[in-house]
């Protein structure tokens, strides 16, 4: 009996096991990518499974909005914020053995679906303060953003991981004074500022997440099989955590940026009815 495996087929002879319906695709992309063949066949068979992951948020998204899919994560945020933790640290609790493939997989799904109802509050009030156009603009934003840090990643030098890890850590400092300095003094950076700083450390740990992909699929000919499945699973799930990450920060980015816009705009009519009625 097959399982289910993310597009991959059992490999016969002659038949290249990167041959399905998803990771096909993406095999031809990456082949450009100055990468050893089976680095490439891992960063693939991940990419795969991360554009399912976000499929299935997508989905979930939009039926949350059509159809109240999961409506108790929204009556309240923190029953879908403790769904999430539960069902992220069960994924990892899991044996990465061959008999808890299918189970693992489901929980990879589980999450990303819960995820999506969870982000469905956030994507009604990006549309209802600013415009419905913003979602796909944050979208593409976060695609290219992504791209980009994950292909500079591939490009680098191995030894640039410490540089990165260096950047983390000098990150982490700021982000652990500013935590100090607002509960002991009440001192805060504006709304805007925490937002591009955390886009800036979600933005890094793409390259971060992306670099030790790469170091671990280098060593992917030593696995077993079923080791390099759960493997792909693992570095899934964090780029796909990244990527949430970065959208959430550039979407309310924008949203906040378009109402600031619009309320100048309000309160530039407003000013024009006020003179003009002067006038008369």
């Amino acid at each position: 009996m097959s399982t289910f495996s993310f597009g991959r087929h059992t490999s016969h002879a002659g038949t290249d096991p990167t041959s399905s319906f998803f990771s096909l695709p993406l095999s031809s992309l990456v082949s450009t990518l100055p990468l050893q063949p089976q680095v490439q066949h891992h960063v693939s068979r991940v990419y795969s499974i991360l554009a399912l992951m976000m499929a299935t948020t997508t989905a979930t998204i939009y039926f949350q909005f059509g159809s109240r899919l999961m409506p108790w994560l929204t009556a309240s945020p923190w029953l879908g914020a403790i769904a999430m933790v539960a069902t992220l640290f069960a994924f990892q609790l899991v044996p990465r053995t061959k008999e808890y493939l299918g189970t693992r997989r489901a929980l990879l799904f589980a999450f990303a679906a819960i995820k999506g109802a969870h982000l469905a509050p956030l994507i009604a009030w990006v549309g209802i303060v600013s415009s419905p156009a913003i979602v796909p603009q944050a979208a593409m934003c976060t695609f290219l953003l992504f791209a980009s840090f994950s292909l500079a990643a591939m490009y680098a030098r191995r030894r640039s991981i410490v540089y990165t890890l260096g950047v983390l850590g000098g990150l982490s400092a700021v982000s652990l004074v500013l935590l100090f300095a607002r509960l002991l003094f009440g001192v805060t950076m504006s709304y805007t500022a925490e937002l591009f700083f955390g886009l800036l450390f979600a933005s890094a740990y793409i390259v971060l997440d992306t670099q030790v992909m790469i170091h671990r699929a280098m060593q992917a000919d030593l696995m077993h099989e079923v080791t390099k499945e759960h493997l792909e699973m693992d570095h899934a799930v964090e780029l796909y955590l990244d990527l949430i990450q970065v959208f959430v920060r550039v979407a309310v980015l924008l949203a906040d940026k378009e109402k600031r816009k619009r309320d100048e705009e309000e309160r530039e009519d407003r000013r024009r009815g006020t003179g003009s009625t002067r006038r008369r």
